[in-house]
């Protein structure tokens, strides 16, 4: 099959913006000729920096032009650009430098590429690299492409982190280009379409998802900042308004913050929204619900929601719902039941509501493994990574005859699947297995506290694994936390009948999390036994 991203470049296109990028409080417009010939400008320059083919280059990607540039710049050199995760929520400088100092030694990367802004991070200390700025890259002078074969790595991201540290997911330049076939055969979209993006070009979803899919279709793209829509989430529907947006996309957090912002403020006009992606977590009913109610006079009707099922080992998409004109698929379930691996229906409003990511997208395969119908997600996909950087062993209990083995947990029901947890959101206690996202969605319920930033957490202790809380609330706890903590503690015990024993508040932006917003559990439970300067309170109950 041919090559997307290399039929693109070679591409006449003409001189009208293609891609709009936030910079400096506004979107500035950037044609096709701009980007080819910018990302040819940029190879060059890699090349006087001594990159050669197979080379690996090591990139904070932030939300810029000369990002965007780079990324096939980097390919057209020949080399293989390494995706280093941006600083998570509360993050030390220091830690987010040693974080990535480990991920560029093991990488063995030749140059690390980032914005301007953040060389003042390195203070002019020599960090075992050479650094260079995104837009200090290009340089005149002939060049001759020679970007990586379609069996060769060409792309090393790294998996969201929520579970343990992130893992290099290794793809060929094949895998991408199969990913972005499979968006545009399942969206449909083509030179006509406008879509509008605030995601992070770090995340699969901003830039498989979002900036590539524009440098290979043609549509034109406004693509906003993640720093920009956090702190005005109302954002994000207004520029689908201001542009006339077809398609969008985001995670159920982001979701869930924009309708908030809504109610006070609607977006002004009508979207033509044809499809919203929503993915990065599992995909919560009542904020489809909620969604469509609020900004359903402004276009997005449940019709126009698109739930998806991905990862970072697939690139980005494995499963998807069809822009068919019907709202998304939900089943209503008994929830102790689903815990014991069991499927028995519920009536609506009694059981748990579980989405339905769609069918898979075309290419790919899902099963569920176990001996009942509940179980751990497998997959196949043309898309699929080749393996784990430098960790032989998890790529070996992975992965059995090209099939990757997820840690995620759901079923399959008439060709659609429907994701319940990650592995590492159950608990076991007492012989039952509980989800703690469904108790923490109830807690995120309760006045006072921040949308997506609630862990129900097992915690370690000389007398037995301790049930504790940990949230950030929302403004300040007038006279203390004890009355919020016993509502949300009641909240828990009416949802999986468990009794916490501590609430903890944190700092406001101190809940670590990954990119498209899953809580790391690993790291808060961390925080929680030595990083008292993030914790605010504590209730025992």
């Amino acid at each position: 099959m041919r090559n997307l991203i290399w039929e693109a470049y070679e591409t006449a296109r003409d001189d009208r913006p293609l891609v709009h990028i936030w910079e400096d409080d506004g979107y500035v417009p950037r044609t096709w000729d701009y980007w080819r010939a910018q990302a040819e400008r940029v190879a060059a320059g890699l090349r006087r920096r001594g990159v050669t083919p197979g080379t690996r280059v090591a990139a904070v990607l932030t939300n810029t032009a000369d990002v965007g540039c780079a990324v096939i710049g980097t390919w057209l050199a020949g080399a293989v650009l390494v995706s280093l995760p941006t600083p998570r929520r509360g993050q030390e400088p220091f830690d987010y430098l040693a974080q990535l100092q480990r991920i560029w030694r093991d990488a063995d990367a030749h140059v690390l590429l980032i914005e301007q802004r953040f060389l003042t991070l390195l203070d002019g200390r020599d960090v075992g690299i050479p650094v260079a700025a995104f837009d200090a890259l290009a340089a005149d002078g002939p060049f001759e492409p020679t970007p990586p074969a379609d069996d060769e790595v060409a792309f090393i991201q790294y998996s969201s982190g929520s579970t343990r540290e992130p893992s290099g997911c290794m793809l060929t330049m094949a895998a991408i280009s199969e990913q972005e076939r499979m968006i545009q055969a399942r969206l449909g979209v083509d030179e006509g379409t406008v879509g509008v993006s605030w995601l992070p070009f770090s995340h699969d979803m901003g830039l498989f998802g979002s900036l590539l899919l524009t440098w290979v279709s043609g549509m034109r793209g406004w693509l906003g900042s993640p720093e920009r829509f956090l702190r005005q989430p109302g954002t994000w529907f207004e520029d689908c308004a201001a542009f006339g947006a077809h398609l969008t996309m985001g995670p159920s957090f982001g979701l869930a913050l924009a309708v908030r912002r809504a109610r006070t403020r609607p977006p002004k006009g009508g979207i033509p929204l044809r499809a919203i992606i929503l993915g990065g977590e599992r995909i919560e009913w009542e904020t489809l619900l909620e969604a469509d109610e609020v900004l359903g006079p402004s276009g997005l009707r449940l019709e126009t929601m698109l739930p998806a099922y991905g990862l970072a080992e697939a690139a980005l998409a494995v499963t998807m719902k069809r822009g068919d004109g019907r709202p998304p698929t939900v089943r209503h379930v008994d929830a102790p039941a689903l815990y014991a691996g069991e499927l028995t229906p519920a009536d609506a409003g009694a059981g748990l509501a579980v989405v339905s990511c769609g069918p898979p997208v075309d290419g790919a395969a899902v099963r569920i493994d176990g001996d009942g119908p509940v179980g751990r997600i497998c997959l196949r996909t043309p898309s699929l990574t080749v393996g784990y950087l430098g960790d032989e062993g998890l790529t070996q209990r992975s992965f059995v005859d090209g099939e990757l083995f997820t840690n995620d947990l759901g079923f399959l029901e008439e060709g659609e699947l429907y994701v319940i947890a990650r592995v590492d959101d159950v608990l076991t206690i007492g012989g039952r297995n509980i989800h703690a996202r469904d108790a923490e969605l109830l807690v995120e319920r309760c006045e006072g506290v921040r949308t997506g930033c609630a862990a129900l957490l097992e915690m370690p202790h000389p007398s037995g694994a301790r049930l504790l809380l940990a949230v950030e609330a929302r403004g300040e706890l007038a006279g203390g936390g004890v009355p919020l903590a016993r509502e949300m503690a009641a909240v828990v015990y009416r949802a999986v009948g468990l009794r916490v024993e501590e609430c903890v508040f944190m700092a406001p932006g101190t809940m670590p999390k990954t990119p498209s917003g899953k809580i790391q559990r690993f790291r808060c439970r961390s925080l929680l036994v030595d990083g008292a300067d993030v914790i605010l309170e504590r209730v025992a109950l």
